[in-house]
């Protein structure tokens, strides 16, 4: 049968039907992995948008490079873009999903966890290779941050950009082990909700930072004649550390799937399990 903590079939009997969305949000509600994958996942958009939009202010702040130079050289690191509208360019860019490196990335992370899987059986890889990529990366991107040079803090933003799309397959993959074929389309509702809700806080944050850091009078600030990029390069590397608290989810979620799955193993009677 499938990994450990899964408890999905295959496919759907001709007798069974959609769940209502409530009863499948319910049942979730009931299960520590699922909020806990949530909300990594949540807690990792919010930093990777929260960065996007605001690194190219940080570089021309700095005035080492000219807006075209930032949007050049940000464009090659994140992938090229191709979309009709500006409502699809939006969504192309802030999933990532498009760009050249966002797939070497997705397929990365996805391929990863399913080698590990395939290895030891254990469906907790899928919430380990999570943690483990956003955890590594997050060093590199507060030194993106924190480095003199704009050219050495771009080429630095490619390992975080790697990570941040590092965890998309994995988490989607996790989602629907745990649910039947019946419950997937609610769950998958759900989970985009409560993740793209938490993920639009990201701009916001580092903004309301970047002014708290660089308030008047502060340091970095106009007003004290020092660097006007200061504060908000104190935002950016203080959401950083974000990745830990959803690494930290990550790490709970794969301990929720085995409770999960020895509780499952103790209600089903033997001789049944593979029925």
């Amino acid at each position: 049968s499938g990994g450990e903590g899964s408890d999905v079939g295959t496919g759907v009997g001709a007798e069974e039907v959609p769940m209502p969305p409530l009863e499948v949000l319910l049942l979730l509600c009931k299960r520590r992995a699922f909020w806990h994958i949530t909300l990594g996942k949540a807690l990792l958009l919010a930093v990777a948008i929260g960065s996007f939009v605001w690194m190219p202010t940080l570089y021309v702040r700095r005035g080492q490079l000219t807006i075209a130079e930032v949007g050049l050289y940000l464009s090659l690191i994140v992938g090229f873009v191709s979309c009709h509208d500006i409502a699809g360019i939006w969504v192309a860019f802030f999933s990532r999903s498009c760009g050249q490196v966002g797939v070497l990335a997705q397929l990365g992370g996805g391929a990863a966890a399913d080698v590990m899987f395939k290895r030891t059986g254990d469906l907790r890889w899928y919430a380990w290779v999570p943690a483990v990529t956003s955890s590594a990366a997050t060093p590199f991107a507060i030194w993106c941050y924190n480095t003199e040079s704009d050219m050495a803090s771009l080429a630095l933003f490619v390992i975080p950009t790697l990570a941040a799309n590092c965890f998309d397959a994995p988490t989607s993959a996790l989602l629907m082990s745990m649910t039947r074929p019946t419950q997937r389309g609610a769950a998958y509702a759900f989970f985009h909700c409560v993740g793209g809700l938490v993920a639009g806080l990201g701009p916001w944050l580092v903004g309301r930072l970047s002014d708290a850091f660089g308030e008047e009078g502060g340091a970095g600030s106009a007003a004290a004649g020092g660097d006007v990029s200061g504060g908000l390069q104190t935002a950016l590397t203080v959401t950083q550390l974000i990745n830990l608290w959803a690494a930290l989810h990550f790490v709970l979620a794969a301990r929720a799937l085995r409770a999960e799955a020895a509780a499952a193993a103790v209600a089903t009677p033997r001789g049944t399990a593979d029925e």
